[in-house]
């Protein structure tokens, strides 16, 4: 009967050392991963500041010239007014929309 208990009472233990165990592997591995996306998620609001800093100097200096993405392969861009007309030996220049 006391052999019984003991068993048990081991098997009882393994078994909250391997939850407890588990659980901290859990905890930690959850804490790393939203670390890492908290120092990624930094990362790229740093980067986002920058660029529109950026571009409102740009804009600023360029007479209200607003950069942008264009098409799928999501290439810079800018407003042109064809109404200015083509420039250039080859007619490919026209001038940028702004104020």
């Amino acid at each position: 009967m006391q052999s019984n208990r003991l068993n048990v009472l081991r098997m009882v233990g393994r078994t909250w050392l391997t939850v407890v165990m588990v659980s901290v592997l859990l905890i930690g591995t959850s804490g790393s991963i939203l670390w890492w996306q908290g120092e990624q998620i930094r990362d790229h609001y740093t980067l986002i500041s920058e660029m529109k800093r950026t571009e409102a100097m740009l804009s600023k200096k360029n007479n209200g010239v607003r950069l942008s993405v264009c098409g799928d392969s999501k290439r810079p861009c800018v407003k042109v007014n064809p109404e200015a007309g083509v420039f250039g030996e080859d007619s490919s220049w026209m001038i940028l929309a702004g104020k």
